[in-house]
């Protein structure tokens, strides 16, 4: 079976059909048409196995009009869904009419400006957008209809606004005081650079102007106040709204500030009679007292705290009962809490924080938020950010004997958050924070997903961690070792739901921590889970590693130090040798051999008893008891 269609004067074979049985039904679509009103011929040819042939010819009519379409709109500029767009700008779309015909159309931004025209004809409509927002996600509606026949098309397009800053700046002091300021913004490397100068509130500045990304740094000034520096994280899609709070280069008290700060103090006097009430006046009204104590001069004396119902106090004074007295009662003291308004000028130092894990070592890039309570907000606002550095440090210009909150962040280790009121007499000195580790793991594992973690040590070099996802949900896993102080030294990255972790660059008498972060189909965000890798033989407690980790926290570093290194000796080997030296000479007075056999002893039992002790040890404890039996042979010879 064959179809053919008429073009001009020719038949040409438009489909060809094979072993076409008998009563079925065939099609074949005719697709030349192109014109109305237009009569067009197409013919079918059937031929059986035998040759034998029958043809026949069809014909039909296209109707004599047009169906009237919707206009089209298109190419939207600026593009659709498109970002960091300007505040002001033209909005353009293309409407063309299929047909030619005119027609209506509207442009309406969501912001409620709009333009339109009736009767207009084909292509580029426009609308003027003024006086848009940084950051701001606008949304676009395009209706045209055709004038005719009534036939209408509506779009909708969005685009975002480039990202801004708006930036407000108050005296810390005087919080309802607005100030001009000078600000410095830079990427954390310090390689990008942006200045400007004798900014007042309400000031924005492009995001597309400045330096961006992660930590970026922000330094505020202003002439009369101290510098701020804050730790930021910009998007150049986002606006922000950010106020800073700088403290004066000075303090000038008044006496009437609105704003007071509690100040401990303590006032003593010596105890003459025992027998009677001892007095202690105050120097300043006191607000709360901390505690009332009596020195006892005895040999298990020293500051005594006298008992709630064993004194009295009003505004002037506190008046201990004789009671609380016996003999050795030499001296009495009361420590309080008095409002203090400062009266003269005081400059505003440079105080230096610290912060330290629980083994007394630096945590490097620790996030420092510290916040003041503001009256004017009636809630504690941020004043500045810091980053540490190498040696856990950072500082920031803060008002003395005013409350701050501390909140301090790093991976790996719990959140802290602390009271700290800075004195003037600790500005020469760093004030310390300790994180704590965390440890925990953070993800909650369900019916359809089991994950098997283990770890452990293949030799003084090597540790591994091996990971099994049982359910196979695992997209992919990160696998990080960090130092005890949190440096990163080594980080992996695998596509699969189980993988056998090793680390060859280990010390196996060293504490390490270990990150995972997954990537599980089940989860809407990666997960992590933070652990310890304990020096090999330690069990793996809570906060322990090694027995040294724990006397170094503790105690510091001995004061031994080893001549040829320079480095402090060990408390364990210090410990061992102390003890050593106790048994030497508590025998060794009645009887030297007994002395030596037994240190000797003891320096081997302490390598028996404690793993990772040196050789040499043993070698030694070994040598004072064949030096201790050598004595007792020699004594009994004689």
């Amino acid at each position: 079976m064959f179809f053919y269609w008429k073009n001009g004067v020719d038949w040409d074979l438009a489909q060809s059909n094979y072993s076409v049985s008998p009563g079925s039904i065939v099609y074949w679509t005719y697709t030349q048409a192109n014109s109305y009103n237009t009569t067009y011929y197409w013919k079918v040819v059937v031929r059986d196995i035998y040759d034998n042939e029958s043809s026949f010819i069809y014909h039909f009519t296209t109707i004599d009009q047009t169906v009237n379409q919707s206009p089209v709109i298109s190419n939207p500029s600026p593009a659709n869904n498109s970002i960091d767009q300007n505040l002001s700008l033209i909005f353009s779309v293309d409407i063309n009419d299929p047909e030619g015909d005119t027609f209506n159309w509207t442009i309406e931004c969501n912001n409620g400006q709009s333009n339109s025209s009736n009767d207009d004809t084909n292509g580029t409509k426009t609308l003027e957008l003024t006086g848009l927002s940084y950051g701001t996600v606008y949304r676009v509606w395009v209706n045209a209809t055709d004038s005719g026949s009534n036939n209408w098309t509506r779009v909708w397009y969005q685009f975002t606004t480039l990202g801004g800053l708006k930036l407000y700046c108050y005296n810390e002091s005087n919080p309802s005081q607005a100030i001009n300021f000078d600000i410095q913004i830079s990427n954390y490397e310090g390689t990008q650079v942006y200045t400007a100068t004798g900014l007042s509130n309400g000031a924005v500045i492009p995001l597309d102007q400045v330096p961006y990304g992660e930590n970026t740094v922000i330094l505020v000034s202003s002439n009369g106040y101290k510098s701020r520096t804050y730790y930021v994280d910009l998007y150049q899609s986002n606006f922000y709204n950010l106020t800073f709070y700088l403290p004066p280069e000075t303090t000038q008290g008044t006496g009437n500030q609105t704003t007071k700060t509690l100040r401990s103090f303590t006032n003593a006097v010596t105890i003459t009679n025992t027998s009677q009430d001892v007095t202690i006046p105050f120097t300043h009204t006191p607000e709360s007292i901390i505690g009332v104590y009596i020195y006892n001069n005895s040999i298990y004396g020293g500051w005594i705290t006298v008992p709630d119902d064993k004194y009295t106090y009003n505004d002037t004074q506190v008046v201990i009962n004789y009671t609380a007295l016996d003999n050795n009662s030499t001296m009495a003291k009361v420590e309080y809490y008095y409002w203090y308004t400062q009266n003269v000028t005081e400059e505003t130092p440079l105080f230096v924080l610290q912060v330290i894990n629980p083994y007394e070592q630096p945590v490097k890039n620790a996030k420092v938020l510290i916040k003041r309570y503001i009256n004017t907000t009636e809630g504690y606002e941020n004043v500045t950010s810091l980053l540490t550095d190498g040696y856990g440090k950072a500082s920031a210009y803060l008002i003395p004997d005013t409350l701050y909150k501390v909140f301090i962040n790093k991976t790996g280790y719990q959140q802290e958050i602390a009271d700290w009121i800075p004195t003037t007499e600790e500005a020469s000195t760093a004030h310390i924070f300790r994180l704590e580790f965390s440890f925990n793991i953070s993800i909650n594992q369900t019916i359809f997903m089991i994950i098997n973690i283990s770890v452990g040590w293949t030799s003084n070099t090597t540790f591994y961690i091996h990971y099994d996802d049982v359910s196979n949900n695992t997209n992919s896993i990160t696998f990080r070792v960090y130092s005890i102080n949190g440096t990163l030294l080594y980080t992996h990255t695998v596509s699969n739901n189980s993988y056998n972790f090793t680390y060859n660059n280990a010390n196996n008498t060293k504490t390490y921590l270990y990150q995972i972060e997954i990537n599980n189909s089940l989860w809407s965000t990666n997960q992590t889970i933070n652990g310890i890798i304990y020096p090999a033989g330690q069990k793996p407690l809570i906060t322990t590693t090694s027995l040294e980790d724990l006397l170094e926290r503790f105690l510091g570093f001995t004061p031994f130090v080893n001549p040829s290194t320079g480095v402090s000796v060990n408390w364990v080997y210090a410990i061992v040798a102390i003890i050593g030296i106790v048994i030497l000479l508590s025998f060794g007075y009645y009887n030297a051999h007994i002395g030596l056999i037994g240190c000797g002893l003891w320096f081997n039992l302490a390598f028996i008893l404690i793993s990772g002790l040196t050789i040499i040890l043993p070698g030694i404890g070994t040598l004072l008891v064949v030096m201790g039996i050598l004595f007792a042979i020699g004594g009994a010879i004689k």
